[in-house]
């Protein structure tokens, strides 16, 4: 988190109130963090008390001063980044929520259904567009839905009974209807209504299993003069009603009249139309075509009545399919195909639904089983043939399954109480039940509802969401919005602060990211104002050059370590400082506050070899040559030395007098400020420089214009000795 340093501020000498010109520390600031103020010292903030005012927990120290820099140093960037990462999380969950789990689908594709199976999965429901959908098996097609038809694909079968008695279809080219076929009511015939079988050559249509009985249709005329044609029904090898031409066709005379029945002349004649209250075929097929023979005919068969007002209810024609109930002579009504008025008819406004029905076992009722109404709904109905238990709402554009009445898009309802009945989906083997989709609602408790998916047996609940959102993985007791379940560990509960995802075990629990060789494994924390590869922080791991890496990758980031009740024990800083028990950096390297050398250790070195001239430390210079280090001398002391040795050395020669060098050097007694100490021998840095510039360094932060300086004691040291020298030469030679 990057430290807030927008507009400038006032501080007076001896006041805790800070005033600011541009700020904005509602957004900018905490209470906790700490203030880097003018005079180089951190203030803990204590107070904010508006968007231009904060209290600091200690007096300003430095001189009165407006229209100030300042910066606002974080020290809970880790709380903040943690809750920006809760948050992405929870977004990641959204879509399970706002889609799958409230019954939303992808519209998906005949190869891929937005509703499918896991073990089929070229098997389902897809929508094709609006107010269209349809059904797949196998990658294909087998019927199409909208909200005014069911469409069947070519010699996509609509298949009636259980021993597949009636087949209705189209072979690509022509309706084909395949079983027995009992018509009870009238037939009627739009166009040209034709029976065709054979090639023409022979007998075109027969009906009966003798050659010489039944119906028959001989040379059957198609536009050609040349063929002749004929039409007899026919007992055992004796015609006894025929039709023929009243005059020549072709190389053929016959005689008049046309229709011949028992074999005599002139029985019957009819001309215009002939109407007949019903066709009851009882035996073989019965194929019915009406319309003009050839490739442009419409041909149909039409079914319907002729009154001049059709009220709700009434119906307009049943195709209805009879049996045998193993009585001789006896049929009765097995299962119908039937159009009913859905009110009124006038002009302009026909209502009407389709209904299917069939006989169930054990009784000769014909119950209703599938409806398509005169909006488009669908249903289809359960074994008592009253209630619809799947469901197409074609003005809602909803499906139910097991209610008439869906809520959603796709609402799917069971009256069961109990969970494991409660399924959704079920999946099953030869060897028995191998899993469940469902949704339990539950009676007592809350954690054991939502959806789930269950394992083996059916009733182990693998996968659970809940209706607020959480998910458990391994278990119903939901313990946090994730919850990954291996075995228990015991009652201990998530924390609230970090409950977002849970991973449990009874022994030892992780996680583990996989990847090849060539790539890095990597968490990144981020936010809404850095982009998904920039900013923030992250832990990864690079696999080819076995790497770890943790950090922030922002301007000013900062890397803290936590030990004890929480406190920040180490930290590193945006320019590379490592702090240990310090919240800011004073100097370059390692800094340690609160140092009394009793209770507080600031930094520890410790070995075990007793021997001399083990080095704890070394300091290297910018051209790589050691300037410095820190040296156990035996087991007791330490000696602190700079680099001094000859090979580093050149241009060797006897030094100056240091006489008027040490007579330069001013030696203070002062107090220091804040603490009252009394010092009654030191130096100024500032007094030294003048005199002993390779004594007095830098104290302060790096590119800092007015810098803290410090003195070098043991730059001072040759001077003294080469003084020492130089006194003792000048004694002995007063002593001689």
């Amino acid at each position: 988190m990057a430290w807030y340093n927008t507009g400038t501020i006032a501080l007076t000498n001896g006041s805790a109130t800070v005033t600011g010109s541009g700020t904005n520390f509602l957004v900018g600031a905490q209470i906790g963090e700490a203030l880097y103020a003018p005079d180089g010292k951190l203030y803990e903030i204590q107070t904010i008390n508006s968007a231009t005012v904060i209290t600091l927990a200690t007096t300003y120290l430095g001189s009165t001063a407006s229209t100030q820099g300042y910066q606002i140093i974080p020290t809970q960037s880790l709380v903040a980044d943690l809750a920006s990462d809760v948050t992405d999380l929870i977004s990641d969950f959204a879509d399970v929520r706002d889609y799958a789990g409230n019954g939303k689908f992808n519209d998906g594709a005949v190869g891929t259904p937005g509703i499918t199976f896991t073990q089929d999965q070229d098997n389902g429901l897809y929508r094709i567009g609006s107010n269209n959908w349809a059904l797949a098996a196998g990658g294909q097609q087998v019927v199409n839905l909208t909200t005014t038809a069911m469409n069947f694909p070519d010699n996509s079968k609509a298949i009636f009974g259980t021993g597949s008695d009636l087949q209705i279809y189209s072979d690509g080219t022509t309706g084909q209807v395949t079983g027995n076929v009992n018509v009870t009511g009238s037939v009627t015939a739009t166009g040209t209504a034709s029976l065709n079988s054979g090639n023409g050559s022979g007998t075109a249509l027969q009906v009966g299993g003798e050659s010489g009985g039944g119906i028959k249709t001989r040379y059957v005329f198609s536009g050609v003069s040349q063929h002749n044609w004929q039409l007899g029904f026919a007992t055992h090898l004796s015609q006894t009603f025929s039709i023929t031409p009243s005059s020549a066709v072709g190389n053929t005379t016959f005689t008049t009249p046309a229709l011949n029945i028992n074999g005599s002349t002139g029985a019957a004649t009819f001309s215009g139309s002939v109407t007949a209250d019903g066709l009851t075929v009882q035996s073989g097929v019965a194929d019915i075509r009406a319309g003009n023979i050839g490739p442009s005919s419409n041909a149909s068969v039409n079914i319907g009545r002729a009154d001049t007002s059709i009220a709700s209810g009434n119906p307009l024609g049943y195709v209805q399919f009879l049996g045998s109930d193993n009585t001789a002579g006896s049929l009765t009504p097995h299962a119908y195909i039937g159009a009913i008025a859905s009110s009124t008819h006038s002009a302009g406004s026909n209502p009407t639904e389709i209904v299917f029905g069939t006989t169930a076992t054990s009784s000769e009722t014909i119950l209703e089983r599938l409806k398509i109404s005169d909006n488009g709904d669908l249903s289809l109905y359960e074994d008592t043939g009253t209630t619809p238990k799947f469901f197409w709402d074609a003005s809602a554009e909803s499906l139910g399954i097991g209610t008439s009445s869906p809520a959603q898009k796709l609402e799917i309802f069971n009256s069961s109480t109990a969970w494991n009945q409660y399924a959704i989906a079920q999946f099953t083997t030869s060897a028995g039940i191998s899993g469940s989709i469902g949704y339990h609602v539950g009676t007592s408790s809350t954690a054991d509802r939502g959806l789930f998916l269950s394992g083996s047996g059916g009733t182990a609940k693998h996968l659970v969401v809940t209706p607020t959102g959480s998910v458990g993985i391994g278990t119903s007791s939901i313990d946090g919005t994730l919850h990954v379940h291996t075995a228990s560990a015991g009652t201990i509960s998530a924390s609230s602060q970090a409950d977002d995802l849970v991973i449990e075990n009874s022994a030892e629990g992780g996680m583990t990211i996989i990847t090849p060789d060539n790539q890095s494994a990597r968490i990144r924390f981020t936010s809404p104002s850095t982009t998904a590869d920039v900013g923030g922080a992250s832990i990864f791991y690079r696999q080819n050059i076995n790497k770890m890496s943790l950090g922030t990758e922002v301007a000013g980031g900062v890397l803290a370590l936590k030990s004890g009740a929480g406190s920040e024990g180490l930290l590193l800083d945006a320019s590379g400082n490592l702090l240990v028990g310090a919240s800011s950096q004073i100097s370059n390297g390692i800094q340690c506050n609160e140092f009394d050398g009793t209770t507080h250790n600031g930094i520890v070195l410790k070995t075990t070899r007793a021997a001399l001239n083990s080095t704890f430390a070394t300091f290297i210079n910018s051209a790589g040559a050691s300037c410095g280090a820190v040296i156990q001398n035996g087991t007791t002391t330490v000696n602190y030395g700079a680099s001094s040795d000859r090979r580093l050395k050149e241009n060797i020669s006897d030094s100056d007098d240091s006489g008027l060098v040490i007579d330069a050097i001013q030696v203070r007694k002062f107090d220091w400020i804040g603490t009252d100490e009394h010092e009654r021998y030191g130096f100024i840095a500032q007094e030294l420089q003048e005199v002993v510039p390779v004594a007095v360094c830098s104290m302060g932060m790096p590119d800092e214009e007015d810098p803290m300086l410090g003195v070098d004691p043991s730059k001072l040291m040759a001077l003294a000795i080469k003084e020492i020298q130089s006194l003792r030469a000048r004694i002995a030679a007063l002593e001689s």
